[in-house]
């Protein structure tokens, strides 16, 4: 008889190391699990699509059961970068380059699963001095468009 995956060894150790990442908080709402709302370890490309993905780290973030019901194998949202980026930062990653947009996505799977301590802080700063960069290109651009002409 065949193990069923969530019960599988493999996957209770990988969903124990993503858990204790992310404090047990769920990555959207950012509340702890209680007995009504326990968190889920989600995969963010479903496993249905992308089953060579089942236990990659990177595929995974903590929703809880509200944040995550109704998702489905439909919904592909990395809430993790979602959740933890300012709001300066989110209306201007839409303007970045495909190239610029690869970047992040690589340093904040460093940052977040990162396989050492160093390489998760080294990301962190990273991340770090891209955002205030950002921050104070977004804040220019604000100020520009406030300027009476």
């Amino acid at each position: 008889m065949k193990e069923d995956f969530y019960s599988s060894r493999r996957w209770l150790d990988i969903r124990y190391r993503v858990l204790r990442a992310s404090n047990g908080c769920c990555s959207l709402c950012k509340e702890r699990p209680t007995p009504n709302n326990p968190v889920h370890v989600d995969h963010i490309k479903p496993r249905s699509k992308y089953p060579e993905l089942e236990l990659d780290i990177k595929n995974l973030q903590v929703l809880c059961k509200r944040c995550n019901l109704g998702k489905s194998n439909t919904d592909e949202t990395d809430w993790r970068w979602v959740s933890s980026t300012k709001p300066s930062v989110l209306v201007t990653a839409f303007e970045c380059t495909p190239h610029e947009r690869a970047l992040r996505r690589d340093l904040l799977d460093r940052w977040v699963c990162g396989s050492t301590k160093l390489e998760r802080e080294s990301a962190k700063r990273i991340l770090d001095v891209m955002d205030t960069v950002r921050d104070a290109e977004f804040q220019k651009a604000v100020n520009e468009r406030k300027r009476p002409k």
